[in-house]
């Protein structure tokens, strides 16, 4: 899934857009779109919300399912990148 994010640069305070392919890596190395500073950015998302999806039977057992609502900060804080890079993401607007 590919979702839209602001950050904040750590080296110049401006708000960047990038849009990113969420995966299993919550870690990713751009550069600031004003800037160009590179930057390291952790996606810690707050997974608390679940949503009932729908109550189906298999099998003769009831089964419940559930949707993971999955929420960012408005404008997500960039940090000055560590000695070894995140890792490269193709994905940039």
């Amino acid at each position: 899934m590919r979702k839209r994010f602001k950050f904040s640069c750590w080296s110049c305070s401006e708000i960047f857009e990038l849009t990113l392919e969420l995966k299993d890596e919550s870690r990713y190395s751009k550069e600031c779109g004003r800037c160009g500073v590179r930057c390291t950015i952790e996606l810690k998302p707050d997974r608390s919300g679940r949503t009932p999806a729908m109550r189906t039977t298999q099998s003769e057992q009831e089964i419940d399912l559930e949707w993971e609502t999955i929420n960012f900060p408005e404008v997500i804080n960039t940090q000055e990148p560590d000695l070894e890079p995140a890792p490269e993401s193709d994905t940039d607007d």
